[in-house]
Formats: structure tokens, sequence, C-alpha cells
């Protein structure tokens, strides 16, 4: 079980971690825009995404964390992939509109 959930975490980590380094990247670059012009939604969207993939990144480091914690882990596969689908809907909504 505890592998399986290995796997499902380490696959909705990549995604989510790369959101993440995205989101604070571009607010770091462009701070005078993302204060500006970036809804509180997205904002709070972008710090969440960021904190899913810092806690997933933590209990895949630390075996005994995840064997410890696995309704937490399972918690964080569900937001993970809430998250992937959302962002996957929104890029291609705003594709789909060129």
């Amino acid at each position: 079980m505890f592998s399986a959930l290995r796997v499902s975490l380490a696959i909705t980590f990549v995604p989510t971690s790369m959101l993440g380094v995205f989101f604070a990247c571009y607010a770091a670059l462009y701070p005078a825009f993302w204060l500006a012009n970036v809804t509180p939604a997205g904002k709070a969207f972008q710090v969440g995404v960021t904190i899913i993939a810092a806690a997933t990144g933590s209990l895949l480091w630390h075996s005994a964390r995840l064997e410890r914690h696995p309704w937490f882990a399972a918690s964080l596969l569900a937001c993970g992939f809430i998250a992937i689908v959302f962002a996957a809907t929104v890029i291609f909504t705003g594709l789909g509109r060129f």
C-alpha cells in the first residue's frame, strides 16, 4: 500500500513542483505585475500549489514520515490531482481562445 502511495505521490509531485517553481520564479521576477494584476484567488492558488509541492516533497524525502501519516499523504495526493486538473483546464481554455 505504501509503495503504491509513494509512486502516486511521485507522479503528482513532478507537475505540482514544476508549477510551484514557475509561480515562485514568476512572482520573484515580476513582483509589480504579480501584485497588481494577479487576482487574490490566483495568488491563493499559486501559494497553495507551492505548499502542496513542498509537503509532498517532504513526505517523499522521508519514508518513515509517509508511513506514519498515510491519511495526510492521501489528502495531498487528492489535492495535487485537483491542482493539476484545474491548471490544465485553465491553460487549455486560454489556448482555445486564440
